[in-house]
């Protein structure tokens, strides 16, 4: 389908953009040199940044390696040709070769909105979706989300983590379409209606392009072979040199050139972009912070509001990271109206408490289950790199017969976002400033009852009780605010009990039956209780599923 309208979420005032910046997306190492090296290498020549950003990780085109000597191999090789293209940088990405199908495209497309508008590219070059018959589907599965991201850059409505981590939204003001492996037939790929064929003389190029390419030795050695059987790095070579200088020859002949390549084309060319600046890795935020991580406003404060309350008075910053729109828990509203009207009562609850700030990233309540885990777990390893908290809350994914599925998705991949503390997770983001890092604490909190005995936790995490006789008010105060919720809660509770029950007379003796239960267990008056973990490194030992 071609996504017309995705271009009037591409800024016209982004035109002025004067940065002379390219951002290259490629499936693989190899693709974005044979379908536009050359190119690349004259703009790099008139004084062009060109950064790739590859999303396969190269694990499987060789002959006779396992995976892993493959992704080695061809990683190596890949950026040893682009270095000697005078590619600046390589970003990789990391998903699995030839599987890039069963990645989520928003998740990808994710990691690409972060590259945008980091470097603020004036021209970006995408692999063509719309070429016919392209039987290698990572290069069709990344050119269709790259033309999305190109789209949705530009606009507010996706990545909030982004916009918080001071990467706001931006549109990149000229695109082009290549096509890694043949000519273009006629009339074929680039956006319909927008796009214009273009061609690019690459004579004075060719010798440079085709030598970076001869340096992708294991996968040159590999399409050899199909044609030819054993094949040597010699005939490797070989084959990059003859299969580059004909197919170069071939558009060049269509186009009145020696040696071309041509692209499908968006945007106007002619602006005179000065000299780029150079990246600054940005400044740490904030020591000794607490992020929350909560599939509603209304699930984090009925578990954690008194302790969330007291750390705020104690000086700390609390960021509460919404996942869920809250669309769904309402009285005679729309979804819309629902989602705005709980958005803004969680914001004012948060604000009672002393909450710092809360991050709604807009997914639809009831249905998290379906969004990539990882693309989750990626948003708040963007906010734990971002805020670096010192103390993460999370749902306990582990207590027994959760029958709320968002509150066990959010749960579950929050305990992974630990992952991110490592340098094998978002590369994108370590790229543009914001390494590695990950929590010293970790809470996992229930929502809405006490703990049953030995429940819930990572295995190595210990019960904690907090005392919240001196908050439970403006706990409860807080929660109040949540009308819209509070009412639908009630209504639900009237007709499980068969009497009209008042929805603030209903979360006051809620919760304080809650806090004193809990409290009792433990020689307090009001007390909320959590599993905790302190781990000695700052990651978990154990990040794992336990079983049942």
């Amino acid at each position: 389908m071609r996504h017309v309208w995705l271009l009037f979420f591409v800024p016209v005032l982004m035109i002025a953009q004067t940065e002379r910046r390219i951002l290259v997306v490629s499936a693989s190492m190899g693709d974005y040199i044979y379908g536009a090296g050359g190119t690349l290498a004259r703009y790099i020549r008139e004084g062009w940044r060109v950064d790739v950003a590859v999303f396969a990780n190269g694990e499987k085109l060789s002959r006779g390696l396992s995976p892993a000597q493959t992704r080695l191999a061809n990683v190596q090789e890949g950026k040893a040709a682009a270095k000697l293209l005078g590619v600046h940088d390589v970003v990789m990405m990391d998903d699995k070769s030839g599987e890039l199908g069963q990645v989520s495209s928003t998740e990808m497309r994710e990691q690409l909105f972060a590259l945008i508008r980091g470097m603020k590219p004036r021209i970006l070059f995408i692999p063509d979706p719309y070429v016919h018959y392209q039987p290698d589907g990572d290069i069709r599965w990344t050119g269709r989300m790259a033309e999305e991201a190109w789209g949705y850059s530009g606009g507010g409505t996706f990545g909030n983590e982004l916009a918080r981590m001071g990467l706001k939204p931006y549109g990149v003001p000229e695109i082009y379409y290549y096509s890694p492996y043949r000519p273009y037939r006629k009339g074929e790929g680039g956006e319909v209606e927008k796009a214009r064929f273009v061609s690019r003389d690459i004579t004075d190029t060719l010798e440079q392009k085709i030598t970076a390419a001869e340096l992708l030795l294991t996968s040159n050695r590999t399409l050899a072979s199909l044609h030819k059987g054993d094949a040597g790095d010699a005939d490797g070579r070989r084959y990059a040199r003859e299969f580059l200088t004909e197919m170069a020859g071939a558009v060049g002949r269509k186009h009145g050139f020696e040696y071309g390549e041509e692209f499908n084309h968006v945007g106007s060319s002619s602006a005179a972009p000065g000299v780029a600046t150079p990246f600054v890795a940005r400044p740490e935020t904030a020591k000794g912070s607490v992020l929350v991580v909560t599939p509603s406003m209304r699930d984090c404060l009925f578990g954690a509001g008194g302790t969330l309350a007291e750390m705020a008075a104690e000086g700390r910053a609390v960021y509460v990271a919404v996942f869920g729109n809250e669309e769904k828990l309402s009285k005679g509203l729309g979804p819309a109206e629902t989602r705005m009207a709980n958005n803004k009562e969680g914001e004012e609850a948060a604000k009672a408490l002393g909450l710092r700030e809360v991050i709604n990233l807009g997914h639809k309540s009831g249905e998290l289950g379906s969004i990539s885990s990882s693309e989750l777990r990626n948003q708040v390893m963007a906010l734990t790199r971002l805020y670096k908290p010192e103390i993460l809350f999370f749902p306990d994914w582990y207590v027994h017969y959760q029958d709320d599925n968002d509150i066990y998705r959010v749960g579950r991949m929050a305990e992974e976002s630990a992952y991110g503390g490592s340098s094998l997770f978002l590369q994108e983001m370590t790229y543009l400033g914001f390494p590695g890092t990950s929590a010293r604490q970790y809470y996992f909190f229930v929502p809405y009852r006490p703990y049953r005995a030995g429940e819930g936790g990572e295995g190595q995490a210990v019960m904690k009780q907090v005392e919240i006789g001196g908050v439970l008010e403006k706990k409860i105060a807080a929660i109040l605010k949540m009308h819209t919720a509070n009412a639908k809660w009630a209504e639900l509770l009237s007709a499980r009990s068969g009497r009209t029950l008042d929805a603030d007379e209903q979360v006051r003796a809620f919760l304080t039956e809650l806090a004193s239960t809990i409290g009792r267990r433990h020689g307090m008056k009001f007390a909320e209780e959590f599993n905790h973990l302190r781990p000695v490194t700052g990651l978990p030992a154990h990040v794992r599923e336990r079983a049942r």
